[in-house]
């Protein structure tokens, strides 16, 4: 029978859909969609194995991680009584 994922779980899986949706867009989020099916097929990007570069992520994963950080320690110090 599955467990169903606690909330950490859907948090961190959200975070990490979102670093590895922004890692596969990167390598074509300046093109128009003409320019991504010709170098990436009719389906675009599928899969990090079609991008010739590293697979990396952009400034916006970046900037999620460094939101969630500091709400992370706003409800540490809101939980230790201490104003944020």
């Amino acid at each position: 029978m599955p467990v169903a994922p606690t909330y950490s779980d859907r948090v961190h899986g959200c975070l990490l859909g979102g670093a590895l949706g922004d890692a596969l867009g990167y390598a074509v989020e300046e093109l128009d969609l003409q320019s991504i099916r010709t170098a990436y097929g009719p389906h675009g990007v599928t899969s990090p194995d079609a991008l010739p570069d590293t697979f990396r992520f952009s400034d916006d994963t970046q900037l999620t991680l460094y939101t969630v950080d500091g709400l992370v320690d706003a409800i540490q110090w809101a939980n230790d009584g201490v104003a944020a």
